[in-house]
């Protein structure tokens, strides 16, 4: 269709450089028009593009404005100037509108419009000619837009392209499009002055005079020199503008109409800027009317400098809003507002020189804004990767790598960032990824029509009002909709309510509808509109679920509800990065470490507590525990908006796929009957799960491995199953032979078993696992795993133990029991037999030195090698020549000495005087230990030298015959009283508390009417834990901590046994570190020790049998890993110690706190603080060398403390004193932190005060000592 030749305003600057910018269009494929305010080039080159001969028939002219507003008048101004039909040979294209023919010659769209466009049609085929103006709003879509028509221009040679704006970097985009010409049109038509009015410092620190009085003074100045036309103020947020508001209204009063004009405001509300008044406007805006409104009328402008810059921050991920100074070209911008009616004045609240410092241009938003959506576009469209994509601006390399982050976590590319079908299937829906997530988890969910709904509501602007001056009834009216746990159950409520009445009212009843309800009236249209759309295109690809249910009950939408969880499972997928858990308060930790407080318009703010008593009034629920927000948002402080309550177990199903899973603590569970591990799943560094879980299930080969330790070796009487009755009883006989041949190396036993189970089962790790294995074997091999003696031992070898290792020795007629135990270092250890008063007459040195074979040749090498040496030198080698001599030796009544003398005189032709070996020492366990029991079984005395055991025993007997002759009497009946006491009471060595637990104290007798107690207690005794009776309960209490200690040592022995072999590994990657001050076996010794130390030195205030299994089963799962926990804590303090003590500075202070031995000195508790400490110590050197003289005030303050703790170490406390000493000794290293380090802090509260407080009580303890 023809269009007329076009006709050009002379008014319009445009008009001047008409034949210039045809030359261009023809001439060149790319033109750059940077055209101030006013010029009029969104309306006339669209015209000067038909003039130029475009398009060619059948083709159009694509003309973008960043928004509908604009694209819908613009258009209809260019058809109007054409002189034809709007809709027809020019038309406009916005979302849900589309107001073309095919007779469109001239199309206005938005730059998304065409954007979507490309994706069914990459070339562009529909047009030959494509205007982009405002290119300097550099959004997303435009740098999108530009960076696809760069690429695109060389495979379409005959397409034109011009690019437009106010305020453009025209060598930046000259450059990006091959140095395409520029041509600058001027737009003002009046000088406008600019004068800079700067705030002074001093007084606006101060608070005397702030920015509003600025603004004040400044529009006093401009009515009194202009007397005529508006003013428009520039401010940055909407807070200033309501602020200033009052204040220049108390100013000026009436004399003025002070108009608002920000987003947020109704259509009606901010058509007040536009519509003509009585009195002189000024308009307190924001950044809004920079560019995107035309006001008119305007004279003076009067600009703060300031505006709130959207930012996307990819570390935190969350989207800020701070309040920044303006770019130099915003500020050209805001100047050129005024100046088109008459001479105008632009007053700059700023200094000149701050205003050349300031960036040329804002920051295009594809570097400050989340990635996410656009990478997804790229990547379906088949346009590239945005790493190579063609932008003005490449984006950094941070947002890119967020947005990747961001499409992983919902599941929109794989591991190579590719598009999985559900990114495909994202890449559709015309949303945020977010909310194409959500919606495509509703079809699972059964709510997508309820999703669809919100998904649409949050991408609009909340269609909730609450104008200034009617705050509260705008809240009356909000609260029929609000959901006491989400806010966006509170957006269904809202629509839902709208919809109810939607068929039967007029569209006027429904304005006066939103009007009283304090609803946009536009907002719900255009949110109806987006839900219409969404439908339409989940219909199209058949993404169809519960479309068209009824709305959910109300009490199924409370949480726990199957809608609520249904409708907030899909909203969570779109928004697992947006998660928070209670901190206290309207305070939450989200994902990233980020603390975000509920936003105040949320229903979740600012909760009271439950009430506590009955008649109190109820308040609204707690906080929840968990919940997820639409967004996180930077202004004051970082806002969690549109938030709701959640489950965190929905995290843990739908989002797993970007949590962290981790494992720890794989044990064997007697209860659970199979081998669990402890499964954290964390997002972003919330722990949202915890839970035991099948280790089976995930490391099936240590699971069978710890199934074999713990349910078939350690604990294999839990399970009446045959084999493990046949097998234990068979471990009992090789442990006794072990134990008689001092081979009782449980490990090596252990390991035994474990190699037989282990090549006989495979993937076994519960007793369900196991019985199913026994089943399917049944029948070929019945006795599977049944061991056998030769799996554990040669039968040989145990005739040939029994001969060398006899159960009992014949003393005269009598036979009297061997005891053999592996007990190294304790008293016990070796062979024992027990014998009465009586027999212990009859036994001879000769009978205890004949009683064990098979400690002969032992016992025979001992003595050899106490020889002096140059007898020794004729016997070499020894141990040959010990082997000779044992066979020779015959039992007999002769002792082992005398009998050795004689054959080593007879062989080896020695003369050795009686008395040789009179001072040599055998072995504990080569000398029987030897028990006298009275009848009862009680034990009178115990040792392994014969003749002061006589001499004990015979001093026993005196004392029992002075009393069996003495006459009756108190002392008598006492001694009896508390002899059948303690024959009561008194028991060991304990293997478990007694059940039920002996009473705290009781009653011995009573004489005269006088009650005598006694106060049964846990004890450490020679042969193990005892029961004992004690005469006071300070005895008691003493004698617990040693009694509990040896209790767990003896009840952690195999524990421990595993520990040290775990230590030895654990310890090899800090030799390095240990050996230039400690030998590492020493090392090693001193580490184990001190982990023995902190699994057995334990406190138990409940003395009950299941509090001291309890404790038992505790200390036994803490052993479990913690050599390797250990180790991990100990290496960055071994680390700094190495660092500081090759500084001769530090050395002394250094070695000080960290001796060779220190692991015997400190607590493992204590070794969290240690690295504090070493920093003070580093700290206070650099200090000192920047203030000595406070350095020296310090050491001053710090000097009476040292000499106290010098005192310490050189006094002999007591034992009650030692613990408050050890405190005393970390308080003053906390004291040292305090004076030298306070930006490390101190774990308590510490002054001089305390200090001394603490050492007067401790003074009175010491015990002087004296010194050379």
């Amino acid at each position: 269709m023809t269009i007329a030749p076009p006709h050009y305003p002379p008014e319009l600057p445009i008009t001047a450089r008409r034949e210039d910018i045809l030359a261009a269009i023809r001439g060149h494929p790319v033109l750059i028009v940077q055209g101030e305010t006013g010029s009029g080039k969104s309306t006339q080159l669209p015209k000067l593009l038909l003039d130029a001969g475009l398009p060619r028939p059948g083709r159009r002219i694509a003309c973008t404005q960043p928004r509908r507003v604009a694209a819908r008048s613009v258009s209809r101004r260019v058809a109007e100037e054409l002189g034809v039909r709007w809709g027809r040979e020019v038309g406009c294209k916005v979302r849900f509108q589309d107001q073309t023919s095919a007779d469109t010659v001239v199309k206005f769209l938005t730059d998304g419009m065409l954007l979507a466009e490309i994706r069914g049609d990459p070339m562009l085929r529909e047009y030959d000619a494509i205007l982009v103006d405002e290119a300097h709003e550099r959004s997303l879509n435009i740098d999108f837009l530009l960076g696809h028509l760069n690429r695109l221009l060389p495979e379409r040679p005959g397409l034109k392209v011009v690019i437009t704006s106010a305020t453009i970097d025209t060598e930046a985009f000259s450059k990006a499009f091959g140095g395409a010409p520029v041509i600058e049109v001027s737009g003002r038509t009046f000088p406008v002055t600019v004068e800079y009015a700067p705030l002074d410092e001093s007084r606006e620190s101060s608070g005397d005079f702030t920015l509003l009085d600025a603004v004040g003074e400044s529009l006093e100045r401009v009515c009194r020199e202009f007397p005529h036309g508006d003013v428009l103020v520039f401010f940055a947020s909407e807070r200033d503008i309501r602020e200033a508001h009052d204040l220049l209204r108390s100013r000026f009063g009436d004399r003025l109409d002070l108009i608002p004009l920000f987003g947020r405001l109704t259509a009606a509300e901010q058509d007040r800027a536009f519509a003509p008044s009585s009195r002189r406007k000024v308009i307190l805006a924001t950044n809004i009317a920079e560019t995107s409104l035309t006001l008119p009328g305007i004279r003076c402008v009067i600009d703060t400098g300031l505006a709130r810059i959207s930012r996307y921050h990819t570390r935190t991920r969350t989207r800020g809003l701070p309040i920044e100074p303006i770019s130099r070209s915003s500020a050209d911008q805001r100047t050129g507002r005024c100046g088109r009616i008459a001479e105008g004045l632009c007053i700059r609240l700023y200094p000149e020189e701050d205003y050349e410092k300031r960036p040329r241009f804002t920051p295009p938003e594809i570097r400050r804004s989340n990635l996410a959506d656009v990478i997804l576009r790229l990547l379906d469209s088949g346009l590239g990767r945005v790493e190579s994509f063609p932008f003005i601006d490449p984006p950094p390399a941070a947002a890119i790598h967020a947005g990747y982050l961001q499409l992983a976590e919902l599941g929109a590319i794989d591991d190579d960032r590719n598009l999985t079908a559900l990114g495909r299937d994202m890449a559709r829906l015309p949303t945020d990824p977010a909310l194409s997530r959500m919606i495509l988890q509703a079809r699972r969910e059964h709510c997508l029509n309820e999703v669809l709904v919100i998904a649409a509501g949050l991408s609009i602007q909340d269609p909730r009002q609450r104008p200034e001056d009617a705050r509260e009834a705008a809240d009356r009216a909000h609260r029929r909709f609000l959901h006491p746990e989400s806010d966006f159950l509170t957006l269904l409520n809202i629509w839902e309510a709208f919809h109810e009445d939607l068929e039967r009212l007029s569209q006027n009843q429904l304005r006066r509808f939103c009007r009283q309800h304090f609803l946009s009236y536009t907002r719900v249209r255009e949110w109806r509109d987006l839900h219409d759309q969404l439908l339409s295109v989940v219909r199209e690809y058949k993404l169809g679920g519960t479309l068209g249910a009824a709305p959910a009950a109300s009490a199924d939408r409370a949480f726990g509800g199957a809608a609520y969880r249904a409708i907030h499972r899909a909203l969570l997928t779109g928004l697992l990065g947006n998660v928070a858990r209670e901190e206290g308060g309207n305070l939450y930790r989200a994902t990233g470490d980020r603390v975000v407080q509920v936003f105040p318009g949320s229903t979740l703010h600012r909760r009271l507590p439950r009430p506590k008593r009955k008649g109190d009034r109820p308040a609204k629920p707690a906080n929840p525990k968990w919940l997820m927000a639409a967004e996180i948002v930077e202004t004051s402080r970082l806002f969690a908006r549109t938030a709701a309550r959640i489950d965190p177990q929905w995290v843990a199903d739908l989002g797993r796929h970007a949590c962290r899973i981790s494992h720890a603590e794989p044990a064997w569970d007697p209860g659970a009957g199979r081998v669990l591990v402890r499964e954290s799943i964390r997002l972003g560094g919330l722990e949202v799960a915890s839970r035991r879980v099948d280790y089976g299930r995930i490391n099936p080969t240590h699971a069978t491995e710890l199934f074999i330790r713990g349910a078939l070796i350690h604990d294999p009487a839990d399970h009446p199953l045959p084999f493990l009755e046949h097998n234990r009883a068979l471990v009992e006989k090789v442990a006794d032979l072990r134990t008689r041949r001092r081979m009782h190396d449980w490990l090596a036993l252990e390991e035994q078993l474990s190699t037989f189970y282990a090549a006989r089962i495979q993937n076994v790790s519960s007793l369900h696992d196991l019985n199913r294995l026994l089943r399917r074997e049944h029948a070929a091999r019945p006795r599977l795993l049944f061991l056998e003696e030769k799996d554990l031992f040669d039968p040989a070898d145990e005739e040939h133990t029994a001969a060398l290792f006899p159960n009992a020795v014949r003393l005269g007629q009598t036979v009297l029991p061997l005891d053999y135990r592996y007990r190294p270092g304790e008293e016990i250890d070796g062979v024992s037999l027990r014998l009465t008063p009586g027999e212990l007459d009859a036994l001879t040195p000769a009978a205890l030195d004949w009683a064990v074979p098979g400690h002969l040749e032992e016992k025979v090498h001992t003595l050899l090698r106490a020889l002096p040496k140059e007898i020794r030198r004729a016997l070499h080698p020894i141990a040959e020549t010990a082997r000779s001599l044992r066979n020779a030796l015959r039992p007999g009544e002769e002792t082992l000495a005398d009998q050795l003398l004689r054959l080593l005189r007879e062989r080896n032709n020695l003369a050795l005087p009686a008395a040789t070996w009179r001072d040599a020492t055998l072995a504990d366990h080569l000398r029987p230990r030897i028990e006298v029991t009275d009848r009862r079984g009680r034990v009178l005395a115990a040792g392994r030298d014969l003749a002061a055991l006589r001499r004990e025993v015979a001093g026993l007997r005196t004392v029992a015959g002075a009393a069996r002759s003495a006459t009756a009497s108190s002392t008598d009946q006492l001694a009896q009283a508390w002899a059948r006491a303690v024959a009561q009471w008194e028991r060991g060595p304990l293997d478990r508390w007694p059940e039920p637990a002996p009473p705290e104290e009781i009653t011995v007798a009573d004489l005269d009417g006088l009650s005598v107690k006694a106060w049964p207690g846990l004890a450490a005794g020679p042969e193990g834990p005892r029961l004992r009776l004690f005469r006071q309960p300070e005895e008691a209490r003493a004698a617990f901590p040693a009694g509990l200690e040896q209790f767990l040592e003896h009840r952690l022995g195999r524990d421990l046994g595993w520990m040290r072999r775990d230590l030895a590994g654990a310890l090899k990657p800090l030799r390095p570190l240990v050996v230039a001050f400690r030998p590492p076996d020493r090392f090693e010794d001193d580490a184990f020790e001190h982990l023995r130390r902190h699994l057995c030195r334990q406190s138990l205030p409940e003395r009950t049998a299941a509090a001291f299994e309890a404790l038992v089963a505790r200390q036994s799962a803490a052993s479990r890993g913690l050599p390797l926990r250990w180790a991990d804590q100990l290496k960055p303090l071994l680390e700094t110690r190495q660092r500081l003590v090759l500084d001769p500075a530090l050395a002394p202070e250094a070695e000080a706190l960290l001796p060779p031995d220190f692991l015997l000195r400190i607590p493992l508790e204590r070794l969290d603080h240690l690295p504090r400490y070493l920093k003070t110590i580093e700290l206070r050197r650099t200090k000192a060398a920047q203030r000595p003289d406070r350095e020296t005030a310090r050491a001053q303050e710090l000097a009476p403390h040292l000499e106290n703790l010098r005192r310490l170490r050189a006094a002999e406390l007591p034992a009650p004193a030692a613990a408050e000493a050890d405190a005393y000794r970390w308080l003053v290293e906390e004291y040292k932190v305090s004076l030298f380090a306070q930006e490390l802090g101190t774990t308590e509260r510490v002054s001089p005060k305390r200090l001394a407080a603490v050492w007067q009580s401790l003074q009175a303890r010491l015990q002087p000592v004296s010194t050379p």
